[in-house]
């Protein structure tokens, strides 16, 4: 092992001081002076206090973090993977600041080290994303791809929004659902549930590509490997809620009504601030998800219904592809219909959509053009909404005072959920008519991109894990 290790040092090494690596480390090096520069802003609507306040419960009353309402914030609604990263955040600080003889504070707004500090698992897991997308794209397809594409994801506006100015954690569960897709394309069902399970613990959204990967394991590695998927993922999750299940009073129970308070009366909306088709049916969070709409029916369970469709599709189309583009592409199409589609959405949860796509335009030329679409609507959503609501007044009376440019606002709110939603329509026209013939792509040895590539000789240099280039069109 220490062999292995030292080879692969010594090749890393050797690749960080060749020509690619003096080019793509200074751009690392950029992204993160970049997101140094912006993470002492306090954020956004009080969301790093709430993070923090969160972790000074599971530090100092780990038992009840999840019963507490920490300092008038809201009950910690988060799985118990994101209440132990903010409560090491904390807990790490705490002790920096006392090495250093100082007293620590831990609003971010007052404090400007704290909130660097609070926000470096996000530009580390985006950091981490960059480097994927970089060693994944120059495989397939040579070093100047690979510089724009990772180039794009590091410096794309609602990255750095979401994460190094807001404070916002999506980075850090969009990196282990990247993962574990690659580990299900490797053919490596158990790490890829192990993955999937740390995705869904540190935010649960992602949950519904669930059973993509299973439907990929199953058609492409056997019924045993999506059986391995599972039960990967189930011993992971009870290993790490294992803590929560041990108190008096079992805190993942205080943290499943801790959700059903929060929407059921907290944010009962159709949509929250997300301009999805919930938002176009009844801006200005006018609809509630669990009151009926249609009939007896609510948004929510039409809003399933909608989705269900696109999960089958996307299904169907893994089913009958098992290339490495046609993945991604049906998880970014899952997660693009699950934002549009499904309820309690707020702005800034199209993000896994953006990085979903990116990789798949790695392998399917087309995608990229789902990636820039969903990341311009997702800057879009993010920053409109922070005009509407940051001022932390009422909406009405702020539109009121705001005139005729909240008119446009409200409209400009509008066109963008519009778009959105035509946006799912020619991204599942597309992903249905590329449903073509079956095909399967096997996953190529480390190191070894598609013959004649121009990241063949590339590929002896930078020795990270790669994947094939082709793709079922």
């Amino acid at each position: 092992m220490m062999g292995w290790a030292r080879a692969q040092g010594a090749q890393l090494w050797a690749w960080a001081d060749s020509g690619a690596g003096r080019r793509f480390l200074p751009l690392l090096a950029l992204a993160l002076v970049v997101r140094l520069c912006l993470a002492p802003y306090g954020g956004f609507f009080g969301d790093p206090q709430i993070y923090a306040a969160w972790g000074l419960s599971v530090r100092d009353h780990f038992g009840e973090s999840y019963s507490l309402h920490s300092s008038g914030f809201t009950l910690a609604n988060y799985p118990p993977l994101t209440m132990y990263l903010m409560g090491a955040v904390v807990t790490v600080y705490g002790w920096l600041v006392g090495l250093a003889g100082a007293h620590p504070s831990y609003d971010p707004t007052q404090s400007p080290a704290f909130a660097v500090v609070l926000k470096l698992p996000e530009i580390a897991a985006e950091l981490a994303i960059t480097v994927i997308i970089y060693a994944l794209a120059r495989h397939a397809k040579g070093e100047r791809w690979a510089l724009l594409a990772s180039g794009a994801y590091a410096f794309a506006p609602p990255v750095l929004m979401d994460g190094a100015l807001w404070g916002q954690t999506d980075g850090v569960f969009v990196l282990p659902l990247l993962l574990a897709f690659l580990a299900a394309w490797r053919r490596r069902p158990a790490l890829a549930g192990a993955l999937f399970a740390v995705t869904v613990l540190l935010k649960p959204h992602p949950a519904v590509l669930g059973v993509l990967l299973a439907v990929y394991l199953w058609r492409w590695v056997g019924a045993q490997a999506a059986l391995r998927f599972c039960a990967g993922a189930a011993t992971t999750a009870i290993v790490i809620v294992a803590p929560y299940l041990m108190q008096p009073r079992p805190q993942l129970l205080a943290f499943f009504d801790n959700l059903r308070y929060w929407s059921g009366q907290q944010a009962p909306h159709a949509t929250n601030e997300a301009f999805n088709l919930w938002w176009l049916l009844g801006p200005g969070l006018r609809l509630e998800a669990a009151r009926p709409y249609l009939g007896s029916l609510s948004p929510t369970v039409m809003g399933w219904l909608l989705f269900a469709p696109i999960v089958a599709l996307a299904a169907y189309g893994v089913w009958r592809n098992g290339s490495a583009g046609r993945l991604f592409a049906a998880a970014g199409l899952t997660q693009l219909a699950f934002f549009d589609l499904t309820t309690l959405q707020h702005e800034r949860y199209l993000y896994p959509a953006l990085a979903l796509f990116l990789i798949a335009a790695i392998h399917e030329r087309r995608a990229a053009f789902f990636a820039t679409a969903a990341g311009v609507s997702l800057f879009l959503n993010m920053t409109l909404m922070v005009a509407l609501y940051e001022p932390r007044a009422d909406l009405q009376d702020h539109l009121a005072q705001l005139g005729l440019a909240g008119e446009l606002l409200v409209l400009a709110t509008l066109l963008i959920a519009v778009l959105n939603l035509a946006l799912l329509a020619y991204t599942a026209g597309g992903f249905g008519r590329g449903v073509g013939a079956m095909r399967r792509e096997e996953p190529r040895p480390v190191g070894a991109p598609r013959a004649g590539s121009a990241a063949v000789s590339a590929a002896k240099q930078f020795p990270l894990a790669a994947h094939g280039e082709g793709v079922g069109r």
